[in-house]
This record gives structure tokens, sequence and C-alpha cells, in this order.
């Protein structure tokens, strides 16, 4: 019984601490869904005139 108990201890504290890191920073998944909408940072360098010559 103290096994399971410890068990359940140690689940939850990883699930709490996952929600804990996902709120800090948010993952990849969610910044590469931001820039194909094109919300992101824009690279001013490709459409600028000095990048051309």
């Amino acid at each position: 019984m103290l096994f399971y108990q410890i068990l359940t201890i140690i689940v939850f504290s990883g699930l709490i601490l996952l929600a804990v890191l996902a709120f800090i920073e948010p993952g990849p998944l969610k910044r590469r869904s931001r820039n194909r909408r094109g919300d992101g940072p824009v690279n001013e360098d490709i459409d600028s005139p000095e990048a051309e010559n």
C-alpha cells in the first residue's frame, strides 16, 4: 500500500511540474503555429532595399 502512495505522489508531482513548465515557456508547437499564421517576428533584411545591393 505504501508503494502505491509513493507512486501516486511521484506521478502527480510530475504532472504539476509539467503544468508549471508549460505556463513558463510555451513549447515549439505554439511558436511554430504562430509563425505559420504570420504573427511572428518579421525578418526585415529580406524585403529591405539595402539587402539587394
